[in-house]
């Protein structure tokens, strides 16, 4: 029987296979990477070297306004596939799109051979809108905040807010979701980095940006320059804490070789003797539902600086000051620009006030960790 506390010691890689047939030597650079856990999408084919060594889940991809494409998505493991995880429940209006793109988010509960239970969603977000008129019912209130269009990235977002998933759980979200905060450069109000910055709000930590420190490109169109991250893979802070590298795949091997126009990613996750005991104050159990029960508001004023915000009208007024007195009692002095400020991290996650004195302080932030001023500055991308 799989047991949810082993601790994990393996690879996981996504990719977009771009519809690679059982031939084709794709498959040969996957065996050799030989993950435990893999998610891919726009499969043609498995080959029998691979159905041999991994149990497999395959279904077909949904397109445009959820007609079938003839290429599929897909979830391999060492060990064992097992009941579907449920992601209706947000809205109507959501499960609707859930139903229609049913094989563009395929999640289900996985159990390695040597005992770890994970929850895996493998996710292929078609480059295109979802057409209300087309799919009459769909909930656009979970739109983001300036995009006029609603993508299947905001219906796995609230697919992840409506599941809930626990800090401790394994959970693995991955895959080729068509967004890239380089996008946002011509198209300021298109939201890119909104739908990461959602997906951390979610609980999940972006593992590529994570590791590199910075964007790192995975897609590569033809006779451009190669700088869109599309592919993504994100985890619960239980596999976080364990993230030993990640990377990705040959651009050699991949371009020059001709297997596809996306580079795997590629993770790598360390078992218990690798660790040292963490002992970091983390936010207690009362003030992390309060944080994941707000809706926080992106500023959409200051889209060169990706955060979101929430005010103290309207919450609890004890919990937004437990929290406000949590960042500046655990966390640290920092930078932004001129000003000294105190930022406190956690799953991915960076919080602050300006630092006004408690009872005047009206607003806490938020940005993914990768998105600090320091953090840019010493990337050398400050806006």
């Amino acid at each position: 029987m799989a047991d949810a506390h082993a601790r994990p010691e393996m690879t996981v890689v996504s990719w977009n296979c771009q519809k690679a047939c059982a031939g084709d030597p794709l498959w040969d650079y996957l065996l050799e990477l030989d993950p435990d856990v893999a998610l891919l999408q726009e499969v043609g084919e498995l080959p029998k070297a691979v159905l041999d060594r991994f149990d497999c889940e395959l279904q077909r991809a949904a397109g445009k306004n959820g007609s079938p494409l003839p290429s599929n998505t897909a979830i391999l493991a060492r060990g064992r596939i097992g009941d579907a995880i449920p992601l209706e429940g947000y809205s109507p209006g959501v499960d609707l799109a859930v139903r229609a793109f049913a094989g563009d988010l395929v999640a289900r509960e996985v159990h390695l051979s040597d005992g770890v239970a994970l929850k895996v969603i493998s996710v292929y977000c078609p480059a295109h809108e979802l057409d209300p008129d087309q799919l009459p019912g769909l909930d656009m209130t979970i739109k983001l905040s300036e995009n006029p269009y609603l993508w299947l990235t905001e219906v796995l977002w609230a697919c992840l807010k409506q599941v809930s998933p626990s800090p401790a759980e394994y959970w693995i979200v991955g895959g080729d979701l068509n967004s890239s905060p380089t996008l946002d450069e011509h198209r300021p109000w298109a939201g890119n980095s909104e739908v990461l910055l959602r997906m951390a709000g979610a609980g999940f930590v972006e593992c590529l940006a994570r590791s590199q420190g910075r964007l790192t490109p995975t897609y590569r169109f033809p006779s451009r320059p190669m700088k869109h991250q599309l592919d993504h893979l994100f985890v619960t802070p239980a596999l976080l804490d364990r993230l030993t590298f990640c990377t990705t795949g040959s651009r050699r091997r991949v371009f020059d070789g001709g297997l596809s126009d996306h580079l795997p990613v590629i993770a790598q996750f360390a078992g218990d003797s690798a660790l040292s005991e963490d002992r970091r104050v983390m936010f207690p159990s009362e003030l992390r539902d309060f944080i994941g029960g707000q809706s926080w508001t992106f500023a959409k004023t200051m889209r060169e600086w990706p955060h979101e915000y929430i005010v103290r009208e309207g919450v609890d007024a004890r919990l937004f000051e437990d929290l406000v007195a949590h960042i500046r009692g655990f966390g640290r002095e920092g930078r932004y620009y001129d000003k000294t400020l105190t930022y406190y991290e956690e799953a991915g996650l960076t919080y602050w006030t300006m630092g006004a004195p408690l009872a005047e302080t009206t607003v806490v932030n938020r940005c993914r960790s990768e998105d600090t001023y320091e953090a840019r500055l010493a990337r050398t991308e400050l806006p």
